[in-house]
């Protein structure tokens, strides 16, 4: 018997002792592979490469896994979107690095035995579309991965995913204006390039939008300016010493400079993406950023209904579902009173399931 199979059944063994299951309960699927449906003929799956032009997406996985191998199945191989990606954009095969079966392809590709998640990216020949890379274990990273191999194969890449693949909030700015109405605002600044989330929150008695952005797509002189343009910065609040200059130059005597204590009390619930939350595209299953523009589109179409440009802010499933929910609410207005989209994106596998599963015909 190999090594990798002595191992293999050592641990098998091991979780069986200890009661621990190597996959899944519930659907007998295990938790590391996420909700994707993945093929198991990497000579097929280069066949119908080559026949559709789809790339191939590899995921080189450990099952049972550690705990990193769990959370990249429960997070970025079970948002939505991504499944969604991965199945209908790219021909998912998925590879055991831990499991004789699969030792030989292990092999060929050079990878690691008992490794940590590895996607990568192939072409019909098999060959890779962009460099190999350890350690993309986030929804964003592996989102931005993807897009770059779709590129790299000529294909479109359509708007949901791009919107998945933005900078992480970590390494976003923050930005605070005081101005009339925060539904307002949320809608105008957050329909800016650059503008990764909004939020509608008191300072005071005052009405502002929190928000974050990207230095890189968009300054925040330049930002100020359209705020200015858009009547939503009637005071600002400078969150850094680069900030309160550029702010005084622009609003002179209205600019405020807080501290890292600086805190704002968050507006109510039904306040938040004001258009948003008042049409029925609130019951989608959305992305932080879908959420963002979405509003930002829905607000100068309120009274002649939605157009074209919401509708290409979704995803062909989104939009297939969007018409079941229009279905049941035209039976029961109250169908879907309590599915309104999660805040949190890790909740958004669970809400898009029970959605789903609500909506079955």
């Amino acid at each position: 018997m190999s090594m990798t199979r002595i191992i293999f059944a050592a641990v098998v063994s091991a979780c069986f002792l200890n009661g621990i299951s190597p996959s899944t309960p519930a659907d007998d699927k295990p938790v590391e592979l996420g909700k994707v449906k993945w093929n198991r003929d990497l000579a097929k799956a280069k066949k119908q490469s080559a026949s559709s032009g789809k790339p191939i997406l590899v995921l080189f996985q450990e099952v049972p896994g550690c705990q990193t191998c769990q959370d990249f199945g429960n997070q970025p191989l079970s948002h939505p979107l991504l499944v969604e990606a991965m199945e209908t954009l790219f021909i998912p095969v998925l590879v055991y690095n831990n499991k004789p079966e699969d030792e030989q392809i292990l092999k060929s590709f050079e990878e690691p035995s008992w490794n940590n998640p590895v996607i990568r990216y192939l072409n019909q020949h098999g060959a890779d579309l962009i460099p190999r890379k350890d350690g993309v274990w986030s929804t964003e990273s592996t989102a931005r991965r993807m897009v770059e191999s779709l590129k790299k194969a000529g294909q479109t890449v359509p708007n949901y995913l791009n919107y998945v693949a933005q900078i992480p909030s970590k390494s976003l700015s923050r930005a605070t204006f005081a101005m009339h109405c925060y539904w307002e605002g949320e809608a105008q600044l957050g329909s800016l390039n650059g503008v990764h989330s909004t939020r509608s929150a008191w300072v005071g008695d005052k009405e502002v939008v929190d928000l974050t952005f990207d230095e890189k797509t968009i300054n925040y002189g330049k930002l100020l300016a359209v705020a200015k343009k858009f009547e939503c910065a009637s005071t600002v609040y400078a969150h850094d010493d680069n900030q309160f200059e550029i702010a005084k130059k622009q609003v002179r005597d209205d600019a405020i400079k807080v501290d890292d204590q600086f805190k704002t009390r968050d507006a109510k619930q039904s306040d938040q993406k004001y258009y948003l939350r008042n049409t029925i595209y609130r019951h989608l299953p959305l992305s932080k950023i879908q959420a963002v523009k979405l509003n930002a589109a829905l607000k100068p179409q309120q009274d002649q209904g939605p157009s074209g440009f919401v509708d290409s802010l979704l995803s062909p499933r989104q939009l297939v579902l969007l018409k079941k929910i229009k279905k049941a609410l035209t039976q029961d207005a109250e169908a879907l009173k309590e599915f309104i989209y999660p805040n949190d994106e890790l909740q958004l596998a669970d809400y898009d399931q029970k959605l789903r599963e609500l909506l079955k015909d």
